[in-house]
């Protein structure tokens, strides 16, 4: 098993408020779609990623070495021409809402996938941000506190702007979203 002290992870959640979107094989294979096509024109080099799915949403482990501004400005930004080309051949009800959240924290390699403070972290925050806010946009982005206080905060890059984010309180804890 490897540990690394700092590790991007993301969690993409899949925003349904039906419910019936999620349970759609061909729905989840659009995501993947859409997930796996944004982390290519951003970037990151597909060796090293890894990517699972679960209950509501995709776990994706970042390579060590990936550039963590140039994923925090260009994922979202990709994510979201990507989800507005799908949405726009779908029928209001078949349309997707997906939320997702940033985190960076230690990991261990286990035999399951990258475990430690950072994947939980993602995860914990895409849950509770989607459960709690009523977010009608089609995409939303959530940076964990630190991320943001890092990257985003200090205004290194033109297209991480800390305007376009806002606090909120995420289980006694603050975190930042667009």
């Amino acid at each position: 098993m490897t540990y690394v002290p700092h590790q991007l992870h993301l969690f993409w959640h899949v925003r349904d408020d039906a419910g019936a979107i999620r349970r759609s094989v061909s729905t989840l294979r659009d995501v993947e779609k859409i997930i796996r096509g944004t982390l290519e024109e951003a970037g990151v080099p597909s060796r090293g990623t890894w990517t699972r799915a679960g209950a509501g949403g995709w776990a994706v482990t970042l390579p060590a070495d990936a550039d963590v501004p140039s994923v925090l400005a260009e994922v979202p930004r990709r994510a979201a021409a990507r989800l507005a080309l799908h949405n726009g051949r779908r029928v209001p009800e078949a349309r997707l809402r997906l939320l997702v959240a940033f985190a960076m924290g230690p990991t261990v390699g286990g035999p399951d996938g990258p475990v430690g403070q950072g994947p939980r972290v993602a995860e914990r925050l895409a849950r509770l941000v989607a459960a709690q806010e009523e977010a009608e946009a089609p995409f939303a982005v959530v940076l964990s506190r630190a991320l943001y206080e890092q990257y985003v905060a200090p205004g290194f890059r033109l297209d991480l702007s800390p305007d376009a984010f806002r606090p909120v309180a995420v289980d006694g804890t603050k975190a930042w979203l667009a």
